[in-house]
């Protein structure tokens, strides 16, 4: 069997059915119940280890995943594609996957949003005085040629 997925190369199966059995007897299924009843999915939530936790209608929490952290010998060396998505080149490396909190992965913030590590209103501040620095430098240089103007006119004379 070959098939070849969306995005993928193609897929090469070999299948073996010479050791399936049919006993001639009726089919049958089994189950076990754990006694709670039916639930739907409410929402998931992501702790600080990246734990992935779907909590359902009927009050259970299940463990679904945890989230893998990829770290790169050069962080300057990925590619940066549409998007906003970094893709790992030859100058990156090879990527380090692990858990959160786990040698130099970084940790997880839950349900936090990430934001700039640039403070905007410090930066605008800084930029006003620098502003205001830069017309006083300019007035001073201003007055300066002025009076060098008004003293060689009167050495001139």
């Amino acid at each position: 069997l070959t098939a070849t997925p969306t995005g993928a190369g193609p897929l090469s199966l070999a299948l073996n059915f010479g050791s399936l059995t049919q006993l001639a007897a009726a089919n049958s299924t089994s189950a076990s119940a754990d006694g709670n009843g039916v639930g739907t999915p409410l929402g998931v939530q992501i702790d600080n280890t990246g734990l992935v936790s779907v909590s359902y209608s009927n009050g259970n929490t299940v463990k679904v995943g945890q989230v893998a952290i990829a770290t790169f010998p050069s962080e300057q060396g990925l590619a940066l594609t549409s998007g906003g998505v970094y893709q790992q080149t030859n100058q990156s490396g090879s990527p380090t996957i692990a858990t959160a909190g786990a040698a130099a992965s970084g940790s997880i913030v839950s349900s936090s949003l990430e934001s700039s590590n640039v403070d905007t209103t410090s930066s605008l501040v800084d930029l006003v005085v620098l502003q205001n620095s830069f017309q006083a430098n300019a007035k001073a240089l201003q007055t300066e040629n002025s009076i060098e103007g008004y003293l060689n006119q009167l050495v001139t004379q």
